[in-house]
């Protein structure tokens, strides 16, 4: 009976003592939610006394690409007025984006704000900081 009994108290144990193991892992994994990244596209309205002129944007990719666009409305239809295409290195601990447009225009800013929706720049030399919106 005694070794009967050690028997379920040696299984009860390790039952006991696995349960925990899985239960008590890493939980890091399931609250991971997606990186804030510049990578997307940036726009900023021209907007004048309510009314929509028109928008600016930027389309950031992975490999240090991207595109300026700038879009006006004809007849209350987006159009594209320019494109242009440029290359960018953003440094997430100075702060710093610099953009090259493919004429070699160099525009350097600070990162003010960079949520996962919202993009906050101030173009050096500047003192307004424009806000983007993530699309």
């Amino acid at each position: 009976m005694k070794k009967n009994l050690l028997n379920w108290m040696t299984i009860l144990m390790v039952t006991i003592v696995s349960v925990g193991f899985v239960s008590c892992g890493d939980d890091d994994d399931d609250e991971k939610t997606d990186s804030i990244s510049i990578i997307g596209t940036w726009r900023y309205s021209n907007d004048y006394y309510g009314e929509p002129e028109g928008y600016e944007q930027y389309i950031f990719k992975r490999d240090g690409s991207g595109f300026y666009e700038d879009w006006g409305y004809e007849n209350g239809k987006a159009e594209l007025y320019d494109r242009m295409a440029i290359t960018y290195s953003y440094s997430e601990k100075d702060k710093e984006l610099v953009i090259i447009e493919d004429d070699g225009d160099v525009f350097q800013y600070t990162v003010v704000a960079l949520t996962a929706s919202r993009l906050v720049l101030l173009e050096k030399g500047e003192t307004e900081p424009e806000t983007y919106v993530k699309q």
